[in-house]
């Protein structure tokens, strides 16, 4: 199963008259990209696909995470990441990855053995979890299908 990290840029820098996706990272936040890769390493945090920004300071800010944490870690770039907010990024997380989890068989036995796990919809508010009890499962299956 993929866990999603969320890591925002480190430190920018606001010399120059730049665009601001072309603002590069300031001198406290090239030492701090290998600082909190160092941090995720120690965790056991290793990331299996790296969805990056465009923006100059976020691309900068991978490069310097990538040789701490792995350099053959894939990273793709996606301007909605900049351009769209949180919606935007739920919406190419939605597209990437399969994100449901709840398509376990909700019978009352695997409910009352917790023998399923609730999906990121649920967590985000967008899922009223029958699973939960928050909903019944037939008006659940109804939304879904």
């Amino acid at each position: 199963m993929l866990t999603p990290y969320l890591v925002r840029h480190a430190k920018s820098s606001w010399e120059g008259p730049l665009d601001d996706r072309e603002r590069p990272l300031a001198p406290r936040g090239r030492r701090a990209a290998p600082a909190m890769a160092g941090y995720m390493k120690e965790e056991g945090l290793f990331p299996d696909h790296v969805l990056c920004s465009p923006a100059v300071r976020a691309r900068e800010t991978w490069d310097r995470m990538a040789p701490v944490l792995g350099p053959t870690i894939p990273v793709s770039y996606h301007a909605a990441i900049y351009d769209e907010g949180p919606d935007g990024v739920l919406d190419l997380i939605r597209k990437l990855y399969t994100i449901r989890t709840c398509n376990y068989l909700l019978s009352e036995a695997n409910i009352t053995q917790k023998k399923f796990k609730v999906c990121l919809e649920f967590h985000i508010g967008n899922c009223l979890g029958p699973c939960e009890g928050r909903q019944q499962e037939e008006s659940y299956r109804e939304e879904i299908e």
